[in-house]
């Protein structure tokens, strides 16, 4: 297990966003009244699960001002969970999942 593995987790899920929102922020822009949608996907049942990762991701997104997505899922060898749906943030979405493909 990598030392620090929940800052590294954080500083992945940060990056992601870093890189994506402002794309979808765009993209959402221009297009009126749609929403914006980011999937995550985690397939390392060895060292991280759906806590581990919306908790990190949690963390992550409150930072972000202007930009967050309207929607956001994990998908974790093929369950899917719920981390954002509107202003809803995980821990506290309603009905976060899990839901099975």
């Amino acid at each position: 297990m990598p030392e620090d593995l929940e800052k590294k987790r954080t500083a992945r899920i940060k990056q992601a966003l870093d890189t994506k929102c402002p794309k979808l922020f765009k993209a959402k822009s221009n297009h009126g009244n749609g929403r914006s949608v980011l999937i995550f996907e985690s397939n390392d049942i060895a060292i991280s699960n759906a806590i581990a990762i919306g908790t990190a991701f949690a963390e992550s997104v409150l930072e972000r001002l202007h930009d967050k997505p309207d929607e956001v899922f994990l998908v974790e060898s093929g369950v899917v969970w719920v981390l954002k749906d509107g202003e809803e943030i995980f821990p506290y979405v309603n009905r976060a999942g899990p839901y099975y493909s």
